[in-house]
C-alpha cells in the first residue's frame, strides 16, 4: 500500500516562538488542550484527504518530561519533522535539551528566515527551489 504524506510549509521569524500559547499539561485526552489539538490534527489530515481548506495554524506548549522526539511526535500523531522544525532542532537528540516544546495543530515544515542548523539550511534550500518553480 502506498501512503501519501503531505506537509504544509510555513516560513517564520524566530519572534514567532516568543509569544504565549496555551499549555498542554499531560499527553492524553484528560487534558482539554491536548484533546483539542488532537482533534485539530485529525481534522487537518481529513481535510487534506478530501481536498478541503486547512484549519488556521495554532500553537501550544508542553513542559517536556522524559519523552524522546519520536515518542512525543507519535503521541501527537505528527511527523517528527514537524516538531523538529518548529522547535528548531538540528538533530533528534536536541529534543532532550528542551524544557518547553512547541506543538502545532497540524503537520507542517516550519522554515525560519535565518537557518541555525543543517536541517533548517536543508529546508531553506529546498523551499527556494519550490519558490523558483512557482514563480517561473
Amino acid at each position: 500500500m502506498i501512503r501519501k504524506y503531505f506537509l504544509f510549509i510555513f516560513i517564520f521569524s524566530a519572534s514567532f516562538l516568543s509569544a504565549e500559547y496555551p499549555q498542554v499539561n499531560v499527553l492524553d485526552n484528560s487534558d482539554i488542550i491536548f484533546k483539542q489539538f488532537s482533534s485539530d490534527i485529525d481534522l487537518s489530515y481529513r481535510n487534506h484527504a478530501s481536498a478541503k481548506n486547512n484549519i488556521p495554524l495554532l500553537l501550544s506548549t508542553y513542559k517536556r518530561k522524559d519523552e524522546d522526539l519520536f515518542r512525543f511526535a507519535s503521541r501527537l500523531n505528527l511527523p517528527y519533522e514537524t516538531i523538529a522544525t518548529l522547535n528548531r532542532l538540528g538533530k533528534p537528540a536536541d529534543f532532550m535539551n528542551l524544557d518547553t516544546v512547541y506543538i502545532p495543530n497540524q503537520p507542517a515544515v516550519f522554515i525560519p528566515d535565518t537557518a541555525s542548523n543543517d536541517l533548517e539550511l536543508f529546508y531553506q534550500q529546498e523551499s527556494s527551489k519550490v519558490k523558483k518553480l512557482l514563480y517561473l
